[in-house]
């Protein structure tokens, strides 16, 4: 779910930016910071988000940018810069303030650097009046003459278009993250399934070796000669053969292997299918887990379990990818 997306649109002769980006999230974490005048638009913003990016951990910015002129690759850094603006309403006051002071003081004009002096170093002080010029203030001011960007359709549908492509932008960023993760998660299900498949044929040959184990212990058994005069002790055959057939049932796999290809089977159909896949892939995996830790638990074939560690591992990096996806 990691994008990033971008886009611009002009508006009372400023440019604007719209940045998106997006991070790997199990729920929607939107934030959105907007510039004036188009903060009255978040509520609008916050739908098309949650509507197309779904969830994840999303931040989206827009801002007035510097408007670019055709000479720009051509610009000559030294040329002079916008002059300062003087607030004359400030100054006014100041210089009143300025003038009952003296007067109250007596402050005494004939020594320069007393009045003209200090006078001077009191305005070149005063943070308010003068005034920089601000790229977003020309913003604000230039869109201020126009009505505000909800009660204005223009306005609205320039946002709205910009917001869209950046929308885009991020959606295509997802799309080839999720398509590398895609072919990471095929690798790993075929890891399992082969590892099934390995469970499977080393199973099947289960049955056959306890039998012949239990045949030679039995042969062994009956060979015993009587001692002390005790007669050796000959089990029932029909209680032996219930006793393997409930020890054989007890240690069989069969069914968890088939349910656990059929697991398998499902998360590649999740892949092949469009729309959300990462809370289904994880859902999925979580049932692959019980299959593994019964047929773990039920075998004590040293193969088997070596098998079941592995497919445990590689199970791992797929609940761990299926977050990555939607």
């Amino acid at each position: 779910m990691t994008g990033f997306g971008r886009s611009t649109f002009e508006w009372g002769q400023i440019e604007y930016r719209i940045e998106i980006k997006s991070l790997n999230g199990k729920s929607l974490d939107l934030q959105i910071k907007a510039t004036e005048p188009w903060a009255v638009l978040d509520n609008v913003a916050y739908k098309v988000l949650q509507q197309r990016l779904l969830r994840g951990k999303i931040s989206m910015q827009v801002w007035a940018a510097p408007r670019a002129t055709s000479h720009s690759s051509t610009i000559n850094h030294s040329e002079e810069k916008p002059p300062l603006t003087i607030n004359t309403t400030v100054l006014n006051a100041l210089i009143q303030q300025w003038r009952d002071w003296s007067a109250t003081e007596k402050v005494n004009s004939q020594v320069p650097w007393v009045d003209g002096a200090l006078w001077g170093r009191l305005v070149a002080a005063h943070p308010m009046i003068y005034q920089k010029p601000s790229t977003e203030g020309a913003a604000i001011a230039s869109v201020g003459a126009l009505d505000l960007p909800d009660n204005n359709e223009e306005a609205a549908r320039a946002y709205l278009t910009a917001l869209e492509a950046a929308v885009q932008d991020c959606l295509e960023h997802r799309l080839a993250e999720g398509k590398a993760i895609a072919e990471a998660l095929l690798q790993y299900l075929e890891e399992i399934r082969s590892s099934a498949e390995a469970i499977q044929q080393i199973d099947s040959l289960k049955e056959p070796l306890i039998r012949r184990k239990i045949e030679e212990f039995w042969t062994e058994w009956n060979d015993q000669p009587e001692r002390d005069g005790v007669p050796a002790l000959r089990p029932d055959p029909l209680r032996l053969e219930q006793e393997l057939l409930y020890y054989l049932e007890k240690k069989d796999i069969a069914e968890e292997l088939v349910r656990l290809k059929q697991h398998l089977s499902f998360a590649l159909e999740i892949l092949g299918n469009p729309g959300e896949q990462g809370r289904k892939l994880g859902f999925v995996a979580q049932e692959i887990g019980r299959e593994l830790n019964t047929i773990g638990s039920k075998v004590s074939d040293f193969e088997i379990q070596r098998l079941i560690v592995l497919s445990k591992e590689v199970l791992e990096k797929i609940k761990e990818q299926s977050l990555n996806l939607l």
